[in-house]
C-alpha cells in the first residue's frame, strides 16, 4: 500500500512539473498593430495641432479626429479586456483611455499650448510604448 502511494505521489510530481504555468495571455499581432495604429493617429494629431498657428488651434478644427482616435482606443480596451490573463495590457490601454479623453476636454475647454502639446505627447509616447512592450513581452514570455 505504501509504495502505491508513493508511486502516485511521484507521478503527481512528474506530471506537475511537466505543466506548464500559463501567467500571461497569448501574444497578439493584432492588438500590437492595432496600439500602432492608434499612436499614429495620436503623433499626427498632435503634429497637426503643433504646426497650426495659435489661431487655428480652436477644438472644433480637431473635434472629428479626437473622436476617430478616441473610437481606435476604446476599440483596443474592448480587445484586451476580453483576452484572459490580461490584466497589464488591459490596464495600461484602459489608462491611455482615460488620460486621451482628458486632453481631448483639455482642448476642448480651454485650447493648448506648445508646452502642454508637448507635455502630452510625452505622456502618450511612454503610454503606448508600455502597452506595447506588454504585448511583445507575450511572444516569448522567458
Amino acid at each position: 500500500m505504501r509504495s502505491r502511494l508513493v508511486v502516485a505521489l511521484a507521478a503527481l510530481v512528474l506530471l506537475a512539473a511537466s505543466c506548464r504555468v500559463r501567467l500571461l495571455d497569448d501574444y497578439s499581432a493584432e492588438s500590437e498593430q492595432a496600439l500602432l495604429r492608434a499612436y499614429g493617429e495620436v503623433e499626427a494629431l498632435f503634429d497637426d495641432i503643433a504646426e497650426a498657428p495659435d489661431t487655428a488651434r480652436a477644438y472644433p478644427r480637431y473635434a472629428g479626429r479626437y473622436g476617430d482616435i478616441q473610437r481606435l482606443i476604446r476599440v483596443q480596451v474592448v480587445r484586451e479586456a476580453s483576452r484572459p490573463l490580461n490584466s497589464e495590457s488591459h490596464g495600461i490601454v484602459a489608462e491611455i483611455d482615460t488620460v486621451f479623453t482628458g486632453y481631448r476636454e483639455r482642448h476642448r475647454t480651454r485650447g493648448v499650448d506648445d508646452t502642454l502639446l508637448q507635455r502630452w505627447r510625452s505622456s502618450m509616447q511612454r503610454m503606448f510604448t508600455a502597452a506595447l512592450r506588454a504585448e511583445r513581452v507575450k511572444r516569448d514570455p522567458e
